[in-house]
């Protein structure tokens, strides 16, 4: 029997959507093993519903080897919640956290009902514990997890993370529904081609994260070929109206957005009318390359203001965008 990965999405309390490390850490496994992955998708009105009952019964009969859930700090105590009723019924099965809640506040492992948390990005981590836990050689060393063993907490050092992106599988878009997404979501489709902020806001997690794993690499982004590749094998696919693109700042590399735009429009827009939505910061853009944008097929830019007061914005969140800008 093929060792099982299960992951578990709780989306109760964001809009019905798809999960990106979710989507990049079962490609990871996918490419790197021979290991099966599974999704729970929670959600009460479209996806499995979180009454534990459910859930435990559907688990019953999936019988995974490791059960993995992803979460930020708004939806942890949900999270932990159901891992207390999976715990109970599973005591057998390694039960972890990861994303930004786990990386954040590694701290909270030793009340919570998980048995380990992994600490920053997961491709590598989670593939080396899981190639432990199917060789049986103990999973416990694993680096950038910290594990509760016997009352205490056993902290491993952190594992480099891939600098490269273009080194990484494409999502794995089948471990959703995202035919059922697509419809629900009016063809509009979530992804990011790049990791990490240049930026340094007080009120951001980008800040933090490069203290906790280094920021030297920390910002990487996909080249445009292989961006571009991988939107066309999705609009072959699937039905797209838009890409909505949920990178932290697309267009911090004025090179990169100057190419992409240029094939976007070209390869993609021009083709198939399918628009797109980027987020940005207001110092970053100019009559140019708004113009850029429109052509290329850009239907909407999310702007981060904060607050209308300056001093708060630039002295207390670090934000460094004047008035004027905005």
């Amino acid at each position: 029997m093929s060792f099982k990965v299960t992951f578990i999405f709780y989306n109760n309390f964001t809009a019905y959507s798809w999960s990106p490390a979710i989507q990049a850490l079962s490609a990871y496994i996918k490419m790197h093993s021979d290991c099966a992955t599974e999704l729970l998708h929670i959600n009460d009105s479209y996806g499995v519903h979180s009454d534990p009952r459910t859930i435990i019964e559907i688990l019953r009969k999936s019988k995974p080897n490791l059960i993995a859930f992803t979460s930020t700090s708004f939806g942890y105590s949900q999270v932990n919640e159901l891992a207390g009723y999976i715990k109970s019924e599973f005591s057998k099965i390694p039960v972890i956290l990861g994303g930004v809640h786990a990386t954040l506040k590694p701290e909270d492992l030793n009340d919570s009902n998980f048995d380990g948390f992994c600490i920053g990005e997961g491709e590598i981590p989670l593939l080396k514990a899981v190639t432990a836990l199917k060789t049986k050689k103990g999973y416990l060393n694993t680096p950038s997890f910290h594990f509760k063993v016997n009352g205490n907490i056993l902290k491993n050092p952190l594992e480099s993370y891939e600098k490269d992106l273009n080194k990484l599988p494409p999502y794995d878009w089948d471990i959703f529904d995202t035919p059922k997404l697509l419809k629900l979501r009016d063809g509009w489709i979530s992804l990011s081609v790049s990791r990490g902020c240049p930026f340094n806001c007080n009120f951001c997690i980008n800040h933090r994260i490069k203290r906790i794993l280094g920021k030297e690499g920390y910002v990487r982004q996909k080249t445009v070929e292989r961006t571009i590749k991988e939107l066309l094998d999705l609009i072959k696919r699937f039905s797209i109206k838009v890409f909505n693109f949920e990178d932290d700042i697309l267009i911090f590399n004025r090179t990169w957005t100057d190419e992409f735009l240029e094939r976007y429009k070209k390869e993609i827009y021009d083709r198939y009318k399918i628009k797109f939505k980027i987020e940005a910061r207001v110092d970053l853009v100019g009559e140019n390359i708004i113009n850029n944008l429109k052509e290329a097929g850009c239907q909407e830019i999310q702007f981060g203001v904060e607050t209308g007061n300056p001093y708060l914005r630039n002295f207390i969140l670090n934000k460094s965008v004047s008035d004027g800008h905005i």
